[in-house]
């Protein structure tokens, strides 16, 4: 009867307040809103490197198996050694570059560096052996390499891999004063030989090209999800401020 008769108490805006953020928590306040803009920022959140090594390394072992596929096809002429030693350096790097899209994330950077020391010989060998040299229209596989690389692993590493290619280059250059033996190009390649290498380079180009537009896009789409939250956020903070005042 002396409950009944006391007069009800009354309660401030903050202590209301108080009151459901102890019983519930903070972050159960703001969840139903800010659940599904989180998970789409988790979707989008995926780290750069292994992006873009995984893929990279997708595309050097498909350019390399096209290129050890079309070696026979294209150069009939080429001398029966030199064909089988263009096969076997695009299908090891056809091999490595599909070990690589396994790799645990640790590893990623090492296996960058060696997949794209493996491609820069392959495409090397080719060049000198088909006589080529500096005019082989595959060396421009060399930039594509040297973006990647020095876009994803360390410093150290990348000035390593770039020092590689810049030999591949001097060697390339220097392999008819060496090897006096090599054939001429117009003795071995056609024009289908010429064409394929072209249509090789373009297509491992437009892939890289791909893969960075796809990453640039998924980053974006990350930044519009936080800002989203964020002006949410603010919307909820000051419907509150207007409560409690």
């Amino acid at each position: 009867l002396v409950a009944a008769a006391a007069p009800p108490r009354t309660m401030s805006s903050e202590s209301i307040i108080d009151e459901i953020l102890a019983a519930a928590g903070p972050e159960s306040v703001l969840a139903a809103q800010a659940r599904p803009q989180r998970a789409a920022a988790d979707r989008a959140r995926v780290p750069v490197q292994p992006l873009i090594s995984r893929t990279f390394f997708l595309v050097v072992a498909i350019v390399a198996a096209a290129a050890t596929v079309l070696v026979p096809m294209t150069l009939p002429a080429l001398p029966a050694a030199h064909r089988l030693a263009l096969i076997a350096a695009y299908s090891l790097a056809a091999v490595v570059a599909a070990v690589g899209t396994r790799v645990p994330t640790r590893w990623l950077e090492a296996m960058l560096a060696g997949v794209g020391v493996v491609a820069t010989a392959a495409v090397a060998l080719s060049a000198v052996l088909i006589g080529w040299g500096l005019s082989a229209p595959g060396l421009g596989v060399f930039a594509i390499i040297a973006c990647v690389v020095c876009a994803i692993v360390r410093l150290r590493l990348a000035l390593a891999v770039g020092a590689v290619l810049a030999l591949a280059l001097v060697a390339v250059q220097a392999a008819p004063m060496l090897w006096p033996a090599l054939p001429a190009p117009a003795q071995v390649v056609t024009g289908a030989a010429r064409l394929a290498v072209h249509l090789l380079v373009l297509v491992a180009a437009s892939a890289c090209g791909v893969m960075i537009s796809g990453v640039v896009a998924r980053h974006v789409r990350a930044a519009d999800e936080r800002e989203h939250r964020f002006r949410s956020l603010l919307a909820i903070a000051a419907d509150a401020y207007w409560e409690i005042d």
